[in-house]
């Protein structure tokens, strides 16, 4: 199902404007409205829920990487191009784990993997 809330966040942003009120309140009524609008879309919310997560972690990451870099006695400089480094050679393989992903080869093995795991486990606990 294809969310809408694009065309009716226009159409409200488009009657907003024809009335006369404070723009902080206009714009905080339209975040609350486009909030609302992303909630009853699942798909959405969901991606902005993982987005959130998925970024803070990153965030963290690079906090605690700098901090041990530096205390190690890595210059910063050093570690603020590592840090880049990192981040600039890991999008390419986001980019080809994504490729990969959506391989059928690939998505039998991971199939067959997880059968494994699940097997194994329950041999284990018998």
């Amino acid at each position: 199902m294809r969310c809408r809330f694009f065309t009716a966040s226009r159409q409200r942003l488009a009657a907003s404007e024809s009335t006369d009120f404070s723009p902080v309140r206009g714009a905080l009524g339209r975040l609350r409205e486009t909030l609302r609008d992303v909630c009853n879309c699942q798909r959405t919310f969901l991606l902005l829920v993982a987005f959130l997560l998925s970024n803070d972690g990153f965030g963290a990451i690079g906090r605690m990487a700098a901090v041990y870099g530096t205390e190690l006695g890595i210059g910063q400089g050093v570690v603020i191009g590592a840090i880049l480094m990192v981040q600039f050679i890991g999008i390419h393989f986001a980019f080809l784990f994504g490729r990969l992903a959506s391989c059928p080869a690939t998505i039998r093995m991971a199939a067959k993997i997880i059968d494994v795991d699940q097997a194994s486990r329950y041999r284990c606990q018998a």
